[in-house]
């Protein structure tokens, strides 16, 4: 018998091997505006530690500054909050994965956001210091070096080589920068599809979707939303400044809204729901805005889905929670955001959802009775806007006949049968103006409309008793084209266009 083979055991040292680096950069953040996101997400922290350790008063001295040159082709988010200390400066930068953030309530955690622009420049550039530092130190990334190393044939380059490779610390002047602040550059920005990088616009309307940023002051129901979300989760709003501009980025949110192509809408109240652990505390909080639900928001509005947000960053695009929805079109309908409360719902790395627990699967669970209200709403305004088209289009049709009764274009015949069904019509207008009245906001409007048709169908009933004048025809075939007008309006849809049509008819036979 052969010997037992003795266990395989671990080797000492686990390999970590350069490719780590690529896919912690190219691979985990293909969108480039999710890398910008990061540094943005990083400089909310920093201001919060400011503001705990009394660097600060509170956040809403914090401020970020970014500044996009296509010119120079680089960018800068510079920010104001805690820094970066000298001692620390270059073991936190070159680290990979390791975070202090981990266990405090902190939007960035894993240690790997700072890298995230080296797939989009030809150099990355950190500064900084804190508020006990003189010295300024800035470490630069040369990042087309770094791309030739992680590409060559040399496997047995380590990602420790690869650091010192590329790498280079120095003090830099304190004349021109604040006491204590952290600043990322992109240097060498690359061109990415249409150069959307250095997009100012673009990325203005990125942040102000997924930022932590506040509402407009001409927002009318912000303030209400802010206290709400300031009651639950604290003052998580930050000023992010563009190029000097005095005034902050806002989140787009705003009183009016297209709806469809040149068709606005405006919302009209708010709805704020409250969703419960699988302990019974509140997982997460929310806020939808509704408003007449004409269909789904266009995209160009950035106003439209239900969205996920955690520190009050959003988690993904405008779509995370469609599943919610009985209908996923359902989604592009509603206009609002649940806030995550739960430390234990934690985004993923790239922060496009949430890494799945028994958390997450309640927090959808009890999302989805919200999901089906909107769509209930959407169908009850959808199945109110057919009827009040439909009524509207009843109004219309027969206020059609009515003109041609009037005018004595019909035998004799015809025409008490159109007065019958005239007759059956007022029935059917004052039921739909009664089932509607309690559905829209306007519901003395229809009466309105009732009261005019019906002083309209009085009209045309007495001046076809006083037995006025018809159009001019033919004597010997005038009852001829009696029957060919009573054709056309019975069998065109559109009676408008029926009534045109009989009127070009009798014009043309007039003249004969």
């Amino acid at each position: 018998m052969s010997a037992k083979a003795s266990a395989a055991k671990l080797p000492k040292q686990v390999v970590v091997a350069k490719d780590l680096l690529d896919l912690l950069t190219g691979a985990m953040y293909t969108n480039p505006f999710s890398a910008l996101r990061e540094y943005v997400q990083n400089a909310v922290d920093a201001i919060e530690d400011a503001a705990s350790d009394g660097v600060l008063e509170s956040i809403s001295q914090g401020k970020i500054e970014i500044s996009v040159s296509p010119q120079d082709r680089s960018i800068v988010i510079r920010d104001n909050g805690i820094g970066c200390s000298n001692q620390d400066f270059a073991q936190s930068l070159t680290a990979f994965g390791g975070s202090g953030k981990r266990g405090r309530e902190r939007r960035g955690f894993r240690g790997i956001g700072r890298l995230a622009g080296l797939a989009y420049c030809r150099e990355l550039v950190f500064r900084g210091r804190s508020a006990t530092d003189s010295r300024i130190l800035e470490m630069v990334w040369d990042c087309v070096k770094l791309k030739d190393l992680l590409y060559s044939d040399d496997k047995d380059l380590s990602l420790n080589q690869i650091v010192h490779s590329v790498v280079e610390i120095k003090d830099v002047r304190a004349d021109e920068y604040p006491e204590h602040f952290f600043e990322v550059t992109l240097r060498g920005v690359i061109r990415y599809k249409n150069d959307e990088l250095l997009d100012q616009t673009a990325l203005q309307n990125y942040l102000a979707q997924v930022a932590p940023v506040p509402f407009s002051p001409d927002f009318s129901f912000g303030s209400e939303v802010a206290e709400f979300l300031s009651s639950h989760i604290g003052d998580q709003s930050f000023n992010i400044f563009f190029d000097s501009s005095e005034e902050p980025l806002y989140k787009p949110y705003r009183n009016t809204f297209l709806a469809k192509a040149d068709v606005s809408s405006h919302f009209s109240h708010i709805e704020y729901v409250k969703l419960p652990g699988i302990h019974q505390d509140i997982d997460a909080i929310g806020w939808i805005m509704h408003h007449e639900y004409l269909g789904a928001i266009s995209p160009d509005q950035v106003i439209g889905g239900l969205r996920l947000r955690s520190g009050n960053i959003q988690i993904g695009g405008n779509g995370s929670l469609r599943t919610i929805f009985p209908q996923a079109r359902f989604n592009e309908w509603c206009c609002g955001e649940i806030h995550v409360l739960n430390s234990k719902i934690r985004p993923n790395g790239r922060r496009d959802n949430l890494e799945f627990n028994a958390h997450v699967s309640n927090l959808y669970d009890k999302l989805r009775p919200v999901g089906t209200s909107v769509a209930l709403k959407c169908r009850k305004f959808s199945n109110t806007r057919s009827m009040l088209n439909s009524f509207e289009k009843s109004c219309a049709d027969s206020e059609f006949l009515m003109g041609l009764l009037s005018e004595g274009y019909f035998g004799s015949a015809k025409a008490d049968k159109y007065l019958e069904y005239l007759n059956e019509r007022e029935d059917q207008l004052a039921e739909m103006a009664d089932q509607l009245a309690d559905q829209i906001s306007d519901g003395a409007m229809l009466k309105k409309r009732l009261t005019n048709w019906r002083r309209k169908r009085s009209n045309s009933l007495r001046k076809m008793q006083s037995g006025s004048a018809g159009p001019s025809l033919p004597k010997t075939k005038a009852s001829t084209y009696h029957r060919v007008f009573e054709a056309i309006y019975d069998e065109l849809r559109d009676k408008g266009e029926a009534a045109a049509a009989i009127r070009r008819v009798a014009d043309a036979a007039s003249k004969k």
